[in-house]
């Protein structure tokens, strides 16, 4: 995809980083998804195991492009190599709570129904009550 017209000397430059950046990925239908590397994967895989214990497969390389293909994109690094650089240099500990939260599935069964709250009532509460009750004096 090439941009041939003159939008002025700022946005032909802005146009034409942004080429460069577009032809570097692959195109799936609207979306645009940077490709990894085996090198690339293996570094994420090998840190986020290491720190995290999520075992990253190599039937998750796809998963790990698109949950993180977006912010790649939104934050104009050009491969995934730049991207975990930039993980391992931020200072703030944001960048890496922002890795491992778009790449883990947050999902939760505990107290999403009825009979949670019944077993928490036969089970822990009477138990608790009795704790805090003898506690008292």
């Amino acid at each position: 995809m090439q941009v041939n017209y003159s939008c002025g000397p700022f946005m032909d430059r802005r146009l034409s980083a942004y080429n460069r950046k577009f032809e570097a990925h692959i195109e799936f239908g609207s979306d645009i998804m940077k490709n990894i590397t085996n090198q690339e994967f293996e570094q994420l895989r090998v840190y986020i195991y290491k720190n995290y214990g999520i075992n990253l497969t190599e039937k998750k390389k796809t998963l790990v492009m698109s949950r993180l293909n977006k912010v790649l994109l939104e934050k104009g690094f050009d491969s995934y190599g730049e991207y975990f650089d930039y993980v391992m240099n931020d200072t703030s500990g944001r960048a890496v709570t922002e890795l491992i939260n778009r790449i883990t599935t947050n999902h939760t069964f505990f107290f999403r129904e009825v009979k949670h709250f019944e077993f928490s009532q036969r089970s822990f509460y009477p138990n608790w009550k009795e704790t805090i009750s003898g506690q008292r004096t």
